[in-house]
């Protein structure tokens, strides 16, 4: 698992990909405490870039983008990295998950979600990717 560039050894980078202030905003606020630098972009060109260039531990990462949709995001991260990405959609469709999955999706989230789901989905997932890296943080709310 390639490592985060530029990153302390505790440092937690994560990148999130959404298109709406609020739900980035409200991502952001869940997961506070938790990372300790977070990257945001609101279209897949820009999430691209900042997973090339800052090397993220994780991403969380909307489907409906302006531009390129996070399955074309999902499936260029693929070609270059198994770090985990957690797919969050406003959609219940079933066909988006399915797709989401086979495209190599640790994570599907579906909005709106509580604040605990998303730190538990996302500590979830970094448990498995760095075994002893991120040992469980209480939840401090």
């Amino acid at each position: 698992m390639a490592e985060a560039r530029g990153a302390n050894a505790s440092e937690l980078v994560l990148l999130i990909v959404e298109d709406d202030p609020a739900a980035m905003e409200l991502a952001i606020l869940s997961l506070q405490g938790m990372a300790t630098i977070f990257l945001r972009a609101a279209d897949a060109a820009e999430g691209l870039r900042l997973f090339r260039e800052r090397k993220p531990h994780a991403i969380i990462l909307d489907i409906h983008l302006p531009g390129a949709d996070g399955f074309s995001m999902l499936q260029e991260i693929r070609r270059e990295s198994d770090l985990p990405v957690l797919m969050v959609t406003g959609a219940s469709d079933r066909e988006d998950q399915t797709r989401g999955w086979t495209l190599g999706a640790d994570q599907y989230i579906t909005k709106p979600y509580s604040p605990k789901e998303l730190r538990a989905r996302v500590h979830a997932v970094l448990r498995r990717a760095y075994p002893g890296r991120f040992p469980d943080q209480p939840d401090r709310r």
